[in-house]
């Protein structure tokens, strides 16, 4: 037979759909000592189903089978968890796996070099003042802040510079005590000569 033949022989009944007549062909093939190598692991399987013994189930199979079924078998939490655990377990390292064998973690961009060193430090200059444009628009916003932290503060030495004029205030504000004393004790004193 010819080797396209039998492998669509084979393809036949690995999907269930060959004749006993082509069993028989596709065995006796198979049987062969110069054999291609191409077929070698079908032998195999071949040969392992010359030594499967067929057992056939008795009446009583199905009402075993179905009375094993609804037994309720107690849960063991503790394999649970231990399944539970070492699914977890498998799936990090399955990331971890992936992670570390592909290339994530390897540069995707190949950079050359220059032989010249004027062109490099140009080339490097270009870069770093994009890099400082860069950095000085982020740092805008932050510089506004900081104006308008400094200003409070100016504003708040200003106060402090008021506060200490009120203290030196107080000095005058022992005087017009002194002088409303004065002013009651010119009240009682008119008072007194009246009556």
């Amino acid at each position: 037979m010819i080797p396209a033949e039998i492998q669509n022989l084979i393809d036949k009944f690995y999907a269930g759909e060959t004749t006993e007549q082509e069993e028989q062909q596709l065995k006796s093939f198979l049987d062969q000592d110069d054999l291609p190598q191409e077929f070698a692991s079908d032998k195999v399987y071949f040969l392992a189903m010359q030594f499967a013994s067929v057992e056939e189930l008795d009446d009583s199979f199905d009402d075993k089978l179905f009375a094993k079924i609804e037994q309720k078998q107690p849960v063991k939490t503790r394999k649970i968890w231990n399944f539970s655990l070492s699914g977890a377990a498998a799936a990090i390292l399955i990331f971890l796996a992936v992670w570390f064998g592909t290339d994530l973690l390897r540069p995707t961009h190949v950079y050359g070099t220059i032989e010249d060193p004027q062109v490099a430090f140009a080339e490097t200059k270009k870069v770093l003042d994009e890099v400082s444009k860069k950095l000085n628009k982020g740092i805008e916003p932050v510089k506004k802040t900081v104006d308008k932290v400094e200003t409070n503060i100016k504003k708040t030495s200003e106060i402090k510079k008021i506060n200490e004029s009120l203290h030196k205030t107080k000095s005058i504000q022992k005087i017009d005590e002194a002088s409303e004393l004065l002013k009651s004790f010119s009240k009682v004193y008119v008072n007194y000569g009246k009556s």
